[in-house]
């Protein structure tokens, strides 16, 4: 195979060879799908082997991509294996474990939780890492992170989410929305809204928290924020609204948008996630030690 052909081109291909869907494989992948078709075109010109026979309905593996597959597969599944465990012993010898969260409503917890992990593993350190609403796993998925702080559910088998804490759905909105003097707003009455909605590439997240199961019709999406700040600025400027944990009221005011209860909604749920492979006694730690502080919180814990 020649020396410059990328791992991202390789997991890019796997994923379009398991999947045999353009869309759905980049989804998985958290990219756009232009551009992973062009990584894809790329591989093939760098290989000189046509891959995937592909057209407007189907993508079919061609004899060379078919026998290319195991064979990449073997290769990943090396490279992360030797990545996993060089970063595994340099993360002893640090002493340190690396914690992803989205966003600030996750402080609720983690003072207290940090604390009841000091007392478990003295001299360890909990780095904290704010990721980017993309990653619905917030960097576990990708072993960027160790464990991460999320919103439930979180739909990657890759994964596994011990849930912490649930609190009430509310909704922000611009001060001026004809709604916002409103004492509480039930979920029907926002069903023509326009939506600020995370990013496609989000997937099944995306539609868990624009509530699609519960609707008769598809969700109006009127623009796509990748973080808070870009969040913030859509809601207030009147181009949507959203939905959120209670907790982001507290978290998150600023001048121009007001939250309201909202009514007709499950409870949102806080977990912790790790990865499925990852056996650590010290993310076991972290999670034991998670649950004992959110026992002292205020909602309810996940059970």
């Amino acid at each position: 195979m020649p020396a410059d052909v990328h791992l991202r081109s390789l997991r890019s291909f796997v994923a379009v060879a398991e999947e045999l869907h353009f869309t759905q494989a980049a989804a998985r992948l958290h990219i756009a799908q232009p551009a992973l078709s062009r990584q894809i075109r790329a591989l093939e010109g760098e290989l000189g082997l046509h891959l995937f026979d592909r057209d407007r309905r189907n993508v079919a593996l061609t004899p060379a991509g078919a026998a290319l597959l195991p064979l990449v597969r073997q290769i990943l599944h090396d490279f992360d294996t030797a990545t996993e465990a060089a970063a595994a012993a340099a993360r002893i010898q640090d002493m340190a474990l690396r914690v992803g969260f989205a966003s600030a409503n996750a402080h609720q917890v983690v003072p207290e939780v940090i604390r009841a992990f000091g007392t478990r593993r003295p001299g360890w350190r909990v780095n904290m890492v704010q990721t980017s609403w993309d990653d619905p796993t917030s960097g576990v998925a990708s072993g960027d992170t160790d464990l991460a702080f999320v919103r439930l559910p979180v739909f990657d088998d890759t994964v596994e989410a011990t849930p912490l804490l649930t609190e009430p759905h509310w909704v922000a909105m611009a001060v001026d929305h004809r709604l916002a003097r409103r004492d509480c707003v039930d979920f029907a009455e926002l069903a023509e809204e326009g939506f600020v909605a995370v990013p496609a590439a989000a997937g099944q997240w995306r539609d868990w928290w624009l509530f699609t199961h519960l609707r008769s019709s598809p969700p109006i999406v009127a623009a796509e924020t990748s973080t808070p700040d870009e969040w913030f600025a859509a809601i207030s400027a009147g181009t949507g609204i959203a939905i959120t944990p209670k907790s982001t009221a507290t978290y998150y005011a600023r001048p121009g948008i007001t939250y309201r209860p909202v009514t007709g909604l499950p409870p949102s749920v806080m977990g912790l996630l790790r990865r499925l492979d990852d056996h650590r006694s010290v993310v076991a730690d972290f999670i034991q030690a998670a649950l004992a502080a959110t026992t002292r919180q205020p909602g309810i814990p996940g059970t």
